[in-house]
């Protein structure tokens, strides 16, 4: 019994590591796109 709760645990961090890299993963994809947008919109600002 006590083994099934070690593995228990370890997919339980397994699965929060995964969460929290995905997370990770998206915030870095948001900030490039809003960077991005940023320039886009400076870039507009000069040409008008």
């Amino acid at each position: 019994m006590n083994n099934n709760m070690i593995y228990f645990f370890l997919a339980y961090v397994v699965v929060w590591a995964c969460l929290a890299g995905y997370m990770s993963s998206l915030s870095r994809r948001q900030k490039l796109l809003h960077d991005e947008i940023q320039v886009l919109k400076k870039r507009l600002r000069i040409r008008e």
